[in-house]
């Protein structure tokens, strides 16, 4: 099966939060690096996120924030 690119974006067009964690460091060489990743819970139970991933493969899902976080 092939991927497909897909956007997700909310209804109403307003940015869209997800929750990640981020930090600066120095590499071997002195230079600052910047290393990023987004959370991920398991998708069993989502309605959407349970059937968009092949089946017998693990369901993650973005941990998506509320508006205002």
């Amino acid at each position: 099966m092939k991927s497909v690119a897909t956007r997700f974006t909310r209804a109403d067009g307003a940015p869209l939060g997800i929750a990640g964690l981020w930090d600066q460091w120095h590499d071997a060489s002195g230079q600052r690096q910047e290393s990023y990743t987004m959370l991920t819970i398991k998708a069993d139970k989502d309605p959407l996120f349970r059937e968009y991933h092949q089946p017998g493969k693990e369901k993650r899902m973005v941990v998506t924030l509320p508006e205002g976080a």
